[in-house]
């Protein structure tokens, strides 16, 4: 389980909730998110999801989320985020222990 908070110009822009669970014998990333005001973004019922699609010895590749261990204290994640125009644009979010 893991919080996301996107932060713009001092301003809460969104909250994110993240599971990992297994789902029909394979693990699915499931999220939902969540206006500054808690208004969730997604239907009651409804979430995000990222079917595993493989396991290695430092990535989880999620279809559209990979999570990638650099050392025992940093790690990148990397988003596919659908563009308005239609294009799909990998970013790269990188994490360190303090």
């Amino acid at each position: 389980m893991a919080t996301f908070k996107l932060i713009n110009k001092g301003k809460v822009i969104f909250y994110e909730i993240e599971i990992i669970r297994e789902i029909e014998n394979t693990l699915m990333l499931q999220l939902k998110h969540f206006n500054h005001d808690l208004k969730g973004r997604e239907t009651k019922d409804e979430t995000v999801d990222f079917p595993l699609k493989q396991i290695t010895p430092n990535k989880v590749i999620f279809e559209g989320v990979t999570f990638e261990k650099i050392n025992d204290n940093e790690m990148n994640i990397y988003i596919d985020m659908h563009q308005k125009n239609g294009s799909t644009e990998t970013v790269k979010f990188n994490y360190t222990k303090d």
